[in-house]
């Protein structure tokens, strides 16, 4: 209901009722103007509790509300165009038009005890390979569009430059900051997966299940989590993942009967430490309180999205504080999601509860941010080569193996063996 111009969204607002009462968890989703159509539906065209009409009323609401940037011509100032922020404008008199018209529960305000949750953001250096193949879409992705497609555009190498967000760059960049040697077309063909940020969530998961603890890990690419449980498996972690293999090969999300069991899984077996998991397949529905630990690294670009998620695991049933690692790798995108993931939070809560709730967050940095990516593009210096994290995620499932390993003894001619331990 909250899209301007969707099917769905103004055949409900066709819906004539003479009481209206209006249900969601996320009225603002990612911008205050997504509240517009919500707040138009229950209380009324141009009426004294939302004086916005049908006509006009939308523009208007943003122009009260929303903080726009616009982008003008260097002869006359005429804007060209606007680009809407993940913030909030006249605050207090957009808290006066919500707060006698909307009931607000936090979890935080039920009454009942709820657990701590402390954000971890995890700063980490690229790898060698990756500094080059984030560089090659960055750079190149215009040269390998045009010499990858025959379609119209093609004949206007400009148009693709200015469009080459839609026409798949950024995947092509998010596979390249989370997990290089998934990118799909193979087209750059020394891609490794083993980066520092990958050694640092496989790290933090293996230090905190060999406490005992539980772990949910997260991430926008689907190919994550087979990967991750991968190789904690290697180290003797019993890790799950949602991901099975089509009849051709490929990999896909499990149905969600599967995912269903692979939850259960997790939350009733004890030896299954970790969970891993794309976003968007499992921010809704799912009760994971068994866990208090969350690391996620490829985050979504919407606030809610990443909330409900970590909520999942930070419930009013949970026992444990809540530990939330956000491993972002440096001068990448990652830190521009990062970055309006909080914005968009910080303005949601502002435009509903007037005010900001404090967060506990705590800084766990390997390496300040890289120069400005879009001015400087990616830097080379501090990058560390893939094949120096590889062997340090291996040496340690070598040493391990060598720890457990056992000596077996024939006894006499019954052939029965003993066991002996080494220490």
């Amino acid at each position: 209901m909250k899209a301007n111009y969707s099917l769905t969204s103004l055949s409900l607002r066709g819906i004539k009722a003479k009481y209206r009462l209006l249900l969601t968890g996320t009225p603002i989703k990612n911008y205050i103007p997504d509240a517009f159509w919500l707040l138009w539906w229950s209380l009324g065209n141009g009426t004294v509790r939302f004086p916005f009409t049908y006509d006009g009323g939308y523009n208007k609401f943003v122009k009260d509300f929303a903080v726009v940037e616009y982008t003008v011509d260097a002869w006359g100032g005429k804007r060209s165009s606007m680009k809407i922020l993940p913030e909030v404008s006249n605050l207090s008199m957009l808290w006066r038009l919500l707060c006698g018209n909307t009931i607000r529960r936090r979890k935080e305000e039920t009454g009942e005890e709820i657990v701590s949750k402390v954000l971890k953001p995890v700063i980490c250096p690229l790898g060698q390979g990756q500094v080059e193949m984030y560089d090659r879409w960055l750079t190149g992705f215009t040269d390998y569009f045009l010499a990858t497609h025959d379609i119209p555009i093609c004949q206007y190498p400009n148009l693709v430059e200015r469009s080459a967000a839609i026409l798949g760059q950024y995947w092509k960049l998010e596979f390249a900051s989370v997990l290089p040697a998934a990118e799909p077309t193979g087209y750059y063909k020394r891609s490794s997966n083993w980066t520092p940020a990958n050694l640092k969530v496989l790290e933090i998961a293996k230090e905190h299940a060999e406490n005992g603890e539980k772990v949910l890990i997260g991430s926008s690419l689907r190919a994550y989590g087979h990967w991750v449980a991968t190789q904690l498996q290697q180290h003797g972690i019993k890790a799950e993942h949602i991901m099975e293999k089509t009849g051709n090969g490929e990999m896909q999300t499990k149905s969600p009967g599967k995912r269903a069991a692979v939850v259960q899984r997790f939350r009733t077996d004890e030896e299954t430490r970790v969970l891993c998991a794309s976003i968007h397949s499992m921010k809704l529905g799912h009760n994971l309180d068994v866990a208090n630990v969350v690391i996620l690294h490829g985050l979504p670009w919407d606030y809610s999205t990443f909330d409900q998620f970590v909520d999942r695991v930070h419930r009013l049933t949970s026992t444990r504080p809540v530990t939330v690692y956000v491993v972002l790798t440096a001068g990448t995108v990652d830190m521009k999601k990062w970055e309006l993931v909080q914005q968009k939070g910080a303005a949601a809560e502002l435009a509903l509860d007037g005010m900001l709730f404090p967060q506990e967050r705590e800084e766990e940095s390997l390496q300040q941010i890289l120069d400005d990516l879009k001015k400087r593009g990616i830097s080379r210096q501090g990058s560390i080569p893939e094949a120096v994290v590889k062997r340090t995620w291996l040496s340690g499932v070598e040493e391990e193996r060598k720890s457990s390993e056992v000596v077996w003894m024939m006894k006499g001619d019954a052939g029965n063996a003993v066991q002996l331990e080494l220490f």
